[in-house]
């Protein structure tokens, strides 16, 4: 071979060498490393899935069923049964739907909403206006975490030391999901939402009114005032349900006082073992405290004992707290005579204080009345205000008057948002009383200057 050919053949083998590189280079390493980046993410997902697959029990039609895992006996009292149906139906309705998204809620604030009691292998999911302010006093008292002997004694919920899963990988989620008693309450979702509107925005609230409010009216509100864009202080309920469906379809401004108990707990990826419901909260509570061997308490039974009366009485107590602080702190958007009239009206609608009582306070009285004398007003009204089961149609009444005020397009497009809710625990997604409507509403709890 001449010399000539030689360089030829050396010139080829180098261009051959160049052109391999550059196939490493621009195609081979980053093919690569797309399929390492690919596949960590695929696991990740995969690890998240994981919950998905938590504990499905097979269930019989027997009473006596027991979770020999989690040792729950069912059979054990007249509420075991029912408890025990709550979750046949749960399975029943979330079969072939365990891998479906639901709501939007990322996995970090669903962590959060897992309260996890180390000592009695139990997780409890946490959901605004279901009694969680309840449920996270007395799970300080069952964890050791409280030496109070009462909820009613703790005024505080858990630090920011709570022991959520906010920190916790999904491995760990897995594991401890695996092998703990998985416990939720549920509420009727429409009553839910009336609840979130009395307590944040029918009450005077100013972080509420201020942050939220002010971008509820920018929001839903054509030609809204001044003073309504700056305050956020005349929402009406129909309005939070317009936002509410702007905010879940856009996925924008959402609040979890407002979006659905499914968005919060996911009923079709966790299984649940015990799911309690607002409409039944005492027997509930006390089947699992029963379960979770704490009937021992002779204070805590006694605070069961009295369930009812304790928490109106405990409502009175945390809204006359600093009920005077929050109407002076949002002066330039609500007078003393609106702030205390709507918190008489709330105590209306909410069961505490019959209807038929007049707001009692004079103009001179609203200028020099103290926290301490609102609290014993409120007390004196609840204590004159007659039996309970007449006083807690209120709550009825009220639920009609405010849905009355909503257009029917905007109420099917709240059951659509309810849907999984109504069909994982039972409630019916188009009540008669609000899509059946017959007339005029029969209260006007809701006017504030009627009182």
């Amino acid at each position: 071979m001449s010399l000539l050919d030689n360089i030829q053949a050396m010139s080829t083998f180098r261009l051959f060498k160049f052109k391999i590189w550059k196939l490493f280079l621009f195609f081979i390493i980053p093919l690569s490393l797309y399929c390492v980046i690919y596949t960590h993410e695929y696991f990740i997902q995969v690890a998240r899935l994981r919950i998905t697959t938590v504990d499905i029990l097979p269930i019989t039609n027997s009473t006596q069923v027991k979770n020999q895992k989690l040792d729950i006996d069912f059979g054990s009292s007249d509420v075991g049964p029912v408890i025990q149906e709550r979750k046949r139906r749960l399975h029943s309705y979330c079969s072939g739907k365990e891998l479906e998204k639901v709501g939007n809620n990322d996995d970090e604030v669903l962590k959060k909403h897992f309260y996890h009691d180390i000592k009695h292998n139990f997780v409890y999911c946490s959901v605004e206006k279901i009694g969680s302010t309840f449920w996270k006093r007395l799970l300080q008292i069952i964890s050791g975490h409280s030496q109070k002997s009462s909820p009613f004694e703790i005024v505080n919920e858990f630090d920011e030391n709570a022991p959520t899963f906010k920190d916790s990988s999904f491995d760990y989620i897995h594991a401890v999901l695996q092998d703990s008693i998985k416990f939720v309450i549920a509420r009727d979702p429409y009553s839910r939402l009336f609840s979130a509107f009395a307590n944040k925005f029918f009450l005077v609230n100013p972080p509420f009114r201020k942050v939220v409010g002010t971008r509820i009216i920018r929001t839903v509100r054509v030609n809204a005032s001044k003073k309504a864009r700056k305050c956020g202080h005349d929402i009406t309920f129909s309005e939070i349900v317009k936002y509410l469906i702007i905010s879940e379809k856009s996925n924008w401004g959402r609040d979890g006082h407002f979006t659905p108990l499914s968005d919060h707990c996911r009923p079709c990826q966790i299984k649940y073992d015990i799911i309690a419901k607002m409409e039944t909260f005492k027997k509930d509570t006390l089947f699992v405290l029963d379960k979770l061997n704490m009937t021992h308490s002779p204070y805590l039974m006694e605070d069961m004992k009295n369930l009812e009366e304790s928490s109106e009485m405990d409502s009175i107590a945390t809204v006359s707290r600093h009920l005077i602080e929050n109407i002076l702190e949002f002066e330039d958007c609500v007078t003393k005579a609106e702030g205390f009239r709507r918190a008489w009206r709330n105590f209306q609608f909410t069961g505490v204080i019959s209807k038929d009582m007049r707001y009692p306070l004079t103009t001179e009285e609203e200028k020099t009345v103290t926290n301490m004398e609102l609290r014993n007003m409120f007390e004196k009204a609840f204590r004159a205000s007659g039996p309970r089961d007449l006083r807690s149609k209120n709550r009825q009444l009220v639920l009609e008057e405010a849905y009355s005020q909503v257009p029917l397009q905007d109420l099917l497009a709240l059951s659509e948002l309810f849907k999984t809710d109504c069909g994982a625990f039972g409630y019916d997604c188009k009540p008669d009383y609000i899509f059946e409507r017959r007339g005029n509403p029969k209260s006007r709890l809701l006017d504030v200057w009627n009182a």
